[in-house]
């Protein structure tokens, strides 16, 4: 995770998704990368995605474009630039899905995630109806089964 998305994330450590950022970024489970300066800085720029939030996706594009990985992007500008950049954007909620059908998470587990993102009012009731479509009806149902 680029740095600017590792302060985001950890800004508000009363809250619970933060504090387990915190401790995944201590433990060395996740890694903080700086922010890369690229030849397309200008270009990456030029895309309004908000001041102050904005600023966490368009180091993300950076990140992976300086390093070759796939970017994990909620926000919808943000999604549509790295898919501009070919970098192949996905969601959270399609990554789960994508690790459930390569059997890296059970099904069970899934379930119960999707539920509680369900909850933080994060995703749209589409998006979250169209992942637990996905995950019946795509997802084989002896996943759980390793």
């Amino acid at each position: 995770m680029v740095e600017t998305v590792a302060n985001e994330a950890t800004i508000k450590p009363n809250y619970c998704d933060a504090a387990v950022i915190k401790a995944l970024l201590t433990t060395g489970d996740i890694v903080s990368y700086p922010v890369p300066t690229i030849p397309v800085d200008h270009l990456i720029n030029a895309y309004n995605l908000g001041t102050s939030k904005g600023q966490g996706e368009r180091d993300t594009i950076r990140l992976t474009l300086a390093i070759g990985a796939r970017p994990v992007i909620d926000d919808q500008g943000a999604f549509f630039v790295a898919a501009r950049f070919e970098l192949l954007p996905v969601m959270l909620l399609d990554l789960i899905v994508e690790l459930t059908r390569s059997v890296k998470l059970p099904k069970s587990l899934t379930q119960t995630l999707v539920a509680g993102v369900s909850q933080t009012g994060r995703y749209s009731s589409a998006s979250i109806q169209h992942t637990v479509y996905k995950l019946n009806v795509e997802v084989d149902h002896d996943s759980d089964k390793n």
